[in-house]
């Protein structure tokens, strides 16, 4: 596990902050996450889990509720990340997960869960490397790991990079939404 603060560049960050903002002020459908994602074969798309149409997940090229424009603007934005990154995604690789590390496939995603949901336990592949940016409110919790238990404290646009690690998160209702930028990244491509 490694803390990198102050990850992105100032206008990347204030950017995504930004989105994160004008989405935390819609009026939208209750729902547990919602997450827009980019990908290394150039797919990408919206992904929401609804709260009153039980845990299937809907996916959609579009968040109804959320301008076009807007969702158009963080697509682009999704792609210029990893664009801008990917050497420093890397470098970090080869601390976290072995000195060969070079990205193969990736998962980019922004994405925003709902301020009072505890959600549950989930792990990733050991040899992969994950990234979690906090991004917006100024004040949150940050992620949970388990075995042994230990929190992570939230801070603007610190980066927290792990492997297979069991782990969680919570919100309160004090807080506004939970927006986090999140990188999968893959070291094999024969997956």
């Amino acid at each position: 596990m490694l803390e990198v603060r102050n990850f992105l560049n100032k206008n990347l960050y204030l950017k995504f902050k930004n989105f994160s903002q004008e989405i935390d002020n819609l009026d939208l459908t209750e729902c547990i996450k919602c997450v827009w994602y980019y990908t290394s074969n150039e797919e990408f798309g919206v992904e929401t889990r609804f709260v009153l149409k039980g845990s299937g997940k809907f996916d959609e090229r579009y968040n109804y509720e959320i301008e076009e424009e807007l969702q158009d603007k963080i697509y682009l934005c999704l792609k210029g990340t990893v664009d801008q990154y990917k050497s420093k995604l890397n470098y970090y690789g080869k601390q976290i997960v072995s000195p060969d590390f070079n990205i193969k496939k990736f998962r980019i995603e922004f994405q925003y869960t709902d301020t009072r949901q505890e959600f549950y336990r989930h792990a990733h592949v050991k040899r992969d490397l994950n990234a979690i940016i906090y991004i917006y409110p100024k004040k949150s919790l940050g992620t949970i790991f388990f075995e042994p238990e230990r929190a992570i404290d939230w801070e603007e646009n610190k980066c927290l990079f792990f492997t297979k690690e069991e782990h969680s998160f919570k919100n309160e209702d004090k807080f506004n939404k939970r927006f986090t930028v999140n990188f999968f990244t893959k070291n094999r491509i024969d997956e």
